[in-house]
């Protein structure tokens, strides 16, 4: 059964000291929490600087709900935070557009909420900071498995100096979707199938891309049947995915009298269903059509280059590695880019998802070169755009 790269290049690795706790642990936990102590530093001191103005429009953001003001909190209760929170605190409703958010990270602020004395902000940003650990540890996991230590540490940074890594850590669904999708190929490479399909189940109720974990598990079901199991496990995994998928959307249209997913779109937040060319191409044109803008607000032309960028480059490192990666990983990772850049908004953000791009450029680009190029270009340009969304800018 074909789950992971059978062609991994060489790797060399330190030796591991004995512990009790896994290797890479400390590596881990040390980008974890260096990150969380990094951008919540540069929050309050952009937040000192230049305090925004609880304009109209931004004030119809909150949703209702009080806006705060302090160092700790106030810089992340933005945009899809206070949906995710609103949704939290009273549950969806019928014509609001709230049904395009899926109900698990919302029941996970809900769950968390009493226990930080019913601060819903506060729940999130914790759900979220421990699903990202948890996420770093198990693409360390994977990666290890398949290619080695020195992969896995590179995969680790790669990630952590994404542009868009910050969303990982503030009140979306970033860091719990790749939690349960990485634990879902954690769990293929230990054939583990029927818990794969679990960890696919729960994706699939946090993010619409989860849906697409179907194609890696219906292949490993496929690789067995033809090499002689009569194992239902891995089949019943397969469906675990698009049956979460269809039980929200069956809530959605009868408890909400919703329509299907891409009328809610259309309807409430003017984004249609389109071929990732045309995505592309309406980026590169919005390049043209607006004057450079670096520090913008609501938004500017340097998110649409961000979009391109991100997307061609995933794009670019992912075509040409099925061998490196396995087919399962190889397919997810196309399927889920074609879902992204079937959407107009919140590309660079949503590219967090083709995870496996970064894999395959920490297997090639061997050496400290790549993680000082990462450290001294990825670092502070993800640490813009983290500024730029606590300015309000919709930067994903």
């Amino acid at each position: 059964m074909e789950t992971g790269g059978s062609a991994a290049l060489p790797d060399t690795s330190p030796v591991r000291s004995r512990s009790w706790l896994p290797a890479g642990t400390g590596y881990v936990l040390l980008w974890a929490v260096g990150m969380r102590l990094a951008l919540s530093a540069m929050a309050a001191w952009v937040l000192s600087l230049r305090p925004p103005l609880l304009t109209p429009v931004i004030r119809a953001q909150y949703l209702g709900q009080v806006p705060l003001h302090d160092a700790l909190l106030a810089p992340w209760q933005r945009f899809d935070a206070l949906w995710y929170t609103a949704i939290a605190a009273h549950g969806y409703h019928a014509q609001d557009g709230s049904s395009v958010y899926f109900p698990l990270y919302p029941l996970l602020i809900r769950l968390a909420a009493p226990l930080l004395g019913g601060n819903g902000l506060l729940a999130a940003l914790a759900v979220s900071n421990v699903c990202f650990a948890g996420l770093l540890l198990l693409l360390y996991r994977l990666v290890e498995g398949r290619h080695g230590e020195g992969a896995a540490r590179r995969t680790v940074l790669l990630l952590c100096v994404f542009p868009t890594a910050s969303f990982l850590l503030g009140a979306y669904t970033e860091s719990s979707f790749l939690l349960l999708t990485v634990g879902c190929f954690v769990a293929l490479d230990r054939e583990r199938p029927l818990l794969a399909g679990v960890l696919a189940f729960l994706a699939a109720l946090t993010r619409i891309q989860g849906a697409v974990l179907a194609l890696p598990l219906l292949w490993v079901a496929l690789q067995g049947w033809r090499a002689g199991q009569r194992d239902l496990r891995p089949w019943l995994a397969a469906l675990l995915p698009p049956l979460a998928t269809g039980l929200f959307t069956l809530y959605a249209r009868l408890a909400l009298q919703t329509g299907i997913a891409t009328d809610t779109l259309a309807q409430h937040w003017n984004m249609s269903i389109n071929p990732p060319w045309v995505t592309l191409g309406n980026a590169w044109s919005a390049l043209a059509g607006r004057h450079w803008r670096i520090f913008s607000y609501p938004t500017g032309n340097w998110v649409d280059l961000l979009n391109i960028v991100l997307a061609l480059g995933a794009l670019a490192l992912v075509l040409p590695s099925l061998r490196l990666l396995g087919t399962p990983l190889w397919l997810y990772a196309l399927a889920t880019w074609t879902v992204t850049l079937s959407l107009h908004q919140s590309t660079a953000r949503y590219m967090l998802t083709v995870f496996p791009a970064l894999i395959v450029l920490a297997v090639w680009a061997r050496g400290r070169r790549l993680e000082r190029i990462a450290l001294l270009l990825g670092a502070p340009l993800m640490l813009f755009v983290a500024a730029e969304f606590v300015l309000w800018s919709f930067v994903g």
